[in-house]
């Protein structure tokens, strides 16, 4: 099982990654339109995701701004079972993230644990997604994407029969496989995934965002 679900990992990361909308790059913190946050809210729920507007954050540093915040409740297993998975933190985001994050949960995370597990998925485990914060907590570091609500932590899968399957402590052949192969196809969603062995910062969690590299959003770092 574990061989099936790195084969159809590899074709998600290997593949042109899948298209959704955006309203701009991400990346700018800038305001956007009530309307265009109305717009990403309606693609969120045709993907069947239950999310909802919320209060834009404050904070004393200006760099730090949500330009579409919202809270993430659950997002539908599209194949496999199609079952909910819930977000037990509720997550502020930036609506940007919101969507890719649904692609990659429901169409290879969900189906990837259904295809290794006897249990379906039932809760992603994450930090708060945004944090007026520098890279890694450092002092002198540039911003974080967490600043902007581009990017979730995620420490671990919950299924539905009370496993945890936790990034970085994973102890069997099978949560590893999986762990690599959803981390690896995530690549063709998100612009940056971090996660154990990229540095010591994120030994014990996958770290996501979609802010854009340069001057393309083709440019990925994926560690």
């Amino acid at each position: 099982m574990a061989r099936v679900a790195i084969l159809i990992g590899l074709m998600w990361a290997l593949g042109a990654s899948p298209s959704y909308s955006q309203a701009t790059p991400p990346g700018n913190g800038e305001p956007i339109p009530e309307s265009s946050i109305d717009a990403c809210l309606t693609r969120l729920s045709a993907l069947g995701v239950t999310a909802q507007a919320a209060p834009a954050p404050l904070d004393h540093n200006e760099a730090c701004v949500v330009a579409m915040p919202i809270q993430v409740k659950t997002v539908t297993g599209r194949y496999g079972l199609g079952s909910a998975i819930q977000f037990p933190n509720q997550p502020l985001i930036d609506c940007r993230l919101a969507e890719p994050l649904a692609h990659w949960l429901g169409e290879v995370v969900a189906p990837i644990f259904a295809a290794n597990f006897s249990s379906p998925l039932r809760a992603v485990r994450t930090g708060p997604g945004y944090e007026c914060r520098n890279r890694n907590r450092e002092a002198t570091s540039k911003i974080s994407a967490h600043a902007m609500g581009l990017a979730l932590d995620i420490s671990g899968f919950e299924l539905a029969n009370g496993q945890i399957v936790s990034v970085g402590s994973a102890n069997d052949p099978v949560a590893e496989a999986v762990l690599r192969t959803i981390r690896t196809a995530g690549c063709g969603w998100f612009t940056t995934i971090l996660g154990p062995g990229a540095d010591a910062a994120h030994a014990d969690h996958l770290h996501v965002d979609v802010q854009q590299h340069g001057s393309t959003d083709r440019f990925r770092i994926c560690e």
